[in-house]
């Protein structure tokens, strides 16, 4: 039976709060605040994707233990995964991909938990750009990936050849490099921030306050902290 809109999926994948690339950011906000960070861009990446007309949502989690808690602070209708025991950051989104494969999703993108100003018209145009094209990326402006999506038949490939797709220290111009290689048809999503550039949570809030488009559940994370006394800033802030 013919289907006007391809089955397709938008995967969060879920980051941890002791992740090594956002350890600066621990060590400035400590675990527990900034696990609720990570919850309020994992919302906003949610709230942007379910505005897109007939995509499947779902959430990537990293442990059992995370995922039980994501389901119950999440919103209701999304799909759930996780591995069963740890893996690395770097296979996270290895994991999330084959989980999703064979399921008879004809489109895939796999987001980075940590993206921050993700709108509906990038997830739409990521899942619609495969519609010409064999893969789509988007790249961090600190040059790592924060969203790639391929359409399902290429995903052996990918999965075969071992690539960090998100949220690793591949650099987003290499990784589409390797993907050219293996000659597939490649658009590019507009770079966006994610929290892994900020070494203090007063330099992500100065440069969200000049950016437009911060989902709500960051404002109003951002909002609910108090400013470093001017003291205690002595260094220059890292924006993306």
């Amino acid at each position: 039976m013919y289907r006007l809109t391809p089955r397709q999926v938008v995967v969060i994948v879920s980051r941890a709060p002791s992740d090594p690339q956002l350890a600066a950011l621990a060590r400035d906000l400590g675990p527990e605040r900034l696990d609720e960070l990570l919850l309020a861009t994992m919302r906003d990446a949610i709230a942007a994707s379910v505005r897109v007309d007939g995509a499947t949502i779902a959430v990537m989690a990293p442990t059992q233990a995370r995922l039980a808690h994501l389901r119950q602070v999440l919103p209701a209708g999304l799909e759930f995964t996780a591995p069963i025991g740890p893996i690395a950051t770097s296979r996270m989104s290895g994991f999330a991909l084959a989980s999703h494969q064979g399921r008879e999703f004809e489109r895939i993108v796999l987001v980075d938990g940590a993206v921050l100003r993700l709108s509906s018209r990038v997830v739409g145009t990521g899942l619609g750009a495969l519609a010409s094209a064999d893969v789509v990326v988007g790249a961090s402006r600190r040059g790592s990936a924060y969203a790639f999506g391929l359409l399902e038949r290429h995903a052996v490939h990918l999965l075969d050849a071992g690539e960090t797709l998100i949220a690793g220290d591949r650099s987003a111009a290499e990784l589409i490099g390797r993907v050219r290689a293996m000659r597939l048809g490649t658009r590019r999503l507009e770079p966006l921030p994610t929290l892994d550039a900020f070494a203090t949570v007063d330099e992500l809030r100065s440069a969200m306050a000049n950016l437009p488009g911060v989902g709500r559940h960051v404002s109003a994370f951002l909002a609910s902290l108090p400013w470093a006394e001017p003291a205690m800033s002595g260094h220059v802030g890292l924006v993306e």
